[in-house]
């Protein structure tokens, strides 16, 4: 019987070349026009020079400097509201060292440099609105060269494979150096085979480190996915 000759290499062509004639020229137009080149420059100098203004002062904190610190939630901002209101009212039962006077002002600077940080917050919310359109229409059209570069591969045509092999390991799950499947793997194949989504087996064998040393034995199998129950004596559908 003669051998099948295989499929002859394409000449490499651009992608738009295999796009359909009445394609559209955006895939996805977006309801948000992206900013200016301009105004990201401007807006960045912008919030480099307010960076600069408040860098004097703000004191380097270590992450145990700002537990130490007494933060102010909702309860505690009712707390201080109402303690501030008798201050004003009843002076006579301050400490010694506090003077009604730096507790206006201690108020006084609270509240603006707080509605500072409510402005900070909300550019932070544009900001990553703004941020998640940019990468996701980033993101989309690496996704769209990935699957073109596919497809081309599977094509044979020439320089396709080489781009796919080099963007495929992106889209493999990860494995430890010791190549057993990391712990969010294991915990999707879980959710997998308890939801009766993917047939398979998973079997974690442990044993606490001794003088001699531990054990610990991972088995993530997966099958092919059936319709095909198997019923026990008990009469019941084991997976």
């Amino acid at each position: 019987m003669a051998k099948k000759k295989p499929p002859e290499k394409q000449p490499y062509a651009p992608a738009n070349a295999y796009a359909p004639a009445n394609a559209p020229a955006q895939k996805r137009p977006s309801a948000n026009s992206p900013m200016p080149p301009d105004v990201i420059d401007s807006i960045a100098h912008l919030l480099g020079q307010i960076k600069s203004e408040l860098e004097p002062y703000a004191v380097h904190l270590r992450p145990l400097d700002r537990k130490r610190l007494v933060g102010t939630g909702i309860k505690r901002q009712g707390f201080i509201e109402r303690a501030y209101g008798f201050i004003m009212e009843s002076p006579e039962f301050l400490p010694h060292y506090l003077t009604q006077q730096r507790v206006r002002e201690d108020h006084e600077y609270f509240n603006k440099v707080r509605a500072l940080s409510d402005v900070n917050k909300q550019i932070e919310e544009l900001l990553n609105n703004i941020r998640a359109l940019a990468s996701n229409a980033d993101y989309t059209n690496s996704l769209d060269y990935y699957a073109s570069s596919r497809e081309a591969a599977n094509r044979r045509i020439d320089g396709a494979e080489t781009i796919y092999n080099d963007l495929e390991p992106f889209f493999k799950p990860k494995k430890t150096a010791d190549g057993k499947p990391t712990g969010k793997k294991l915990e999707s194949d879980f959710n997998a085979l308890s939801r009766n989504k993917r047939d398979g087996i998973i079997i974690v064998e442990n044993e606490k480190p001794k003088l001699t040393g531990g054990k610990h034995k991972v088995i993530d199998e997966h099958f092919e996915d059936t319709s095909k129950f198997q019923e026990t004596e008990e009469g019941e559908i084991s997976i």
